[in-house]
């Protein structure tokens, strides 16, 4: 029989042996509200982001937590006992912890999780390691939210705000590759592959052949660029190969520099214009570019000489890295 003193009897479910009482209904709902809790948690952690390694280290007391292990076994079996019978006693036996316990997903629903929504770098097909950052489209760099390592074949969560219930534009930047915007929305998770998405953002490499780049270089030329038909760009050109539309820390493919070899293969020059080529300078104040933009690229000759050599290009991403980037080459007029 159950202790009328202590509980009612249409609340008692079992025995508890240690001290002959018995376990209430409230006792078993907030046991599952706890486990309940404790698994939605460890699904959101494990889902959105990279953090269940430390939360599982802390509830484990492994690698950094050992020391709060050490501690509890300095602390005296009776002691132990004691402060397991408190824990009971205020979150299994009360029924202000059933309030908090059903407050607490609600909390972490409304108040962060339907905030942030997750970007998911698969870098399963890269060969390289490389650097990850994240920023709001439309605002510098220097603005991270977050810069972490990417190991080759590994994967990377970057939780981000969205804003509540709702979607916002980032570029993402992985070290030698162009960046690219993506939305993130809140409590979905959007996948990047690396490095075949990077490559479909719409770059576009200026370079301009060995007899055009020594000629520049020796005279006081300039570079205007249009696009759209409206001059963004006008400034002094010594032959440099310049990207547009990405940074300077953006690799040109090991394949394209292959062909560029094969090409200048009976060019005294080689090493010199393939380093020119190489290692472009990025322009800055040229927002970035979209599918279908009108590019022309103009060398203008000194003293107002008209225009020396030009090119132009209606702007397309690439579909691989074989056809990354695009290029505007500048002709030697001549030829």
């Amino acid at each position: 029989m159950c202790p009328p003193a202590e509980l009612p009897a249409h609340v008692c479910a079992t025995q508890d042996p240690p001290n002959g009482g018995c376990a209430s209904g409230t006792y078993f709902l907030n046991l599952f509200l706890l486990v309940a809790n404790g698994v939605g948690l460890s699904f959101w952690l494990i889902y959105y982001t990279d953090l269940f390694p430390v939360v599982g280290g802390l509830l484990g007391l492994g690698g950094a937590f050992a020391w709060i292990a050490f501690l509890a076994n300095v602390i005296s079996d009776e002691r132990k006992e004691m402060l397991q019978q408190a824990v009971e006693r205020i979150v299994l036996e009360s029924r202000v912890a059933t309030g908090v316990m059903v407050l607490i997903p609600l909390l972490h629903l409304f108040g962060f999780a339907a905030w942030h929504g997750t970007l998911v770098i698969d870098s399963l097909g890269d060969a390289a390691r490389r650097v990850a950052s994240v920023h709001p489209a439309g605002q510098d760099a220097a603005e991270d939210l977050d810069r972490q390592g990417v190991d080759a074949g590994s994967g990377l969560k970057l939780l981000v705000p969205t804003g509540l219930f709702a979607s916002q534009r980032y570029t993402v930047k992985l070290s030698g590759l162009p960046p690219i915007d993506v939305y993130a929305t809140a409590m979905t998770r959007r996948h990047i592959v690396a490095p075949d998405e990077f490559w479909s953002a719409p770059v576009v490499l200026i370079r301009a052949e060995p007899k055009v780049a020594a000629t520049a270089a020796n005279g006081h030329f300039s570079l205007k660029i249009l696009l759209d038909g409206k001059q963004v760009v006008d400034l002094p050109y010594d032959g440099q190969a310049i990207w547009i539309g990405t940074d300077a820390d953006t690799a040109v493919p090991q394949m394209r520099l292959d062909r560029w070899r094969l090409s200048l293969a009976a060019d005294q020059s080689q090493e010199v214009t393939l380093l020119r080529w190489a290692t472009p300078e990025a322009l800055t104040g040229i927002g970035p570019l979209a599918n279908g933009n009108k590019l022309e690229v103009q060398v203008i000759r000194p003293n107002a000489g008209g225009v020396f050599v030009e090119g132009r290009i209606a702007v397309q991403g690439a579909r691989s890295e074989a056809d990354f980037p695009q290029e505007v080459v500048l002709r030697d007029p001549a030829s």
